[in-house]
């Protein structure tokens, strides 16, 4: 763990932080073999072929990028945020400057779609939120388990046919989109992958 006089930063994260983000990028790529091998008629193949499709999955990236965010949010405040102004600037900076560029440059290009960039709306919320968490009165855990519960009820709510899907199985190929319900509700369901992260950083 490297310290300073200002802030504890532990070895090892940025080098996850870029392998997570290796693997979002490979996620936006077709994998012409996988598609292949799921198109087999022999269920080894086929199997291979869903083994390979889901090998670098992006969603499973960004839930394990928001539980390192609530650790390093967390960890060097874990006493109390000393500077709430500065918190917020180096925090919305840290987001805004790089989802400024995306969104400048995809309507540049004549592609404005915003759907790629639900993550950074995520956690733009989760730094907004953190400093108010902080100062309930209740311990990370029961916090974490109240927004698990919330997270759990939009799923069995407004996600209740790719429930259904799942059990049934109906279509192999189905799968649902984490982000989905849009980054105003996505960001509710990925907060205890976030808050997991701050559990981690002091489990009390």
């Amino acid at each position: 763990m490297k310290t300073g006089s200002s802030n504890k930063w532990f070895y090892g994260v940025d080098s996850i932080r870029f392998v997570l983000a290796f693997i979002v990028m490979l996620s936006h790529f077709g994998n012409v073999y996988a598609t292949a091998l799921k198109q087999s008629s022999h269920a080894l193949f086929r199997d291979a072929g869903y083994f390979l499709a889901n090998a670098f999955d992006g969603t499973s990236a960004v839930i394990a990028f928001f539980i390192i965010s609530g650790f390093v949010i967390h960890y060097p405040n874990k006493n109390g945020i000393p500077n709430l102004t500065e918190f917020y600037i180096r925090r919305f900076l840290r987001i805004l400057i790089p989802l400024a560029v995306i969104l400048i440059i995809g309507n540049w290009f004549n592609h404005p779609e915003k759907t790629v960039v639900w993550s950074l709306y995520c956690e733009l919320i989760y730094y907004a939120l953190y400093p108010f968490l902080a100062k309930i009165g209740l311990s990370w855990k029961n916090k974490f388990l109240i927004a698990y519960t919330i997270a759990a009820v939009l799923i069995c709510t407004l996600c209740s046919h790719d429930i259904v899907a799942f059990f049934k199985q109906t279509n192999a190929d189905y799968q649902g989109y984490y982000w989905q319900l849009n980054w105003y509700l996505t960001w509710a369901i990925g907060l205890p992958c976030w808050l997991l992260g701050v559990l981690i950083a002091n489990p009390h």
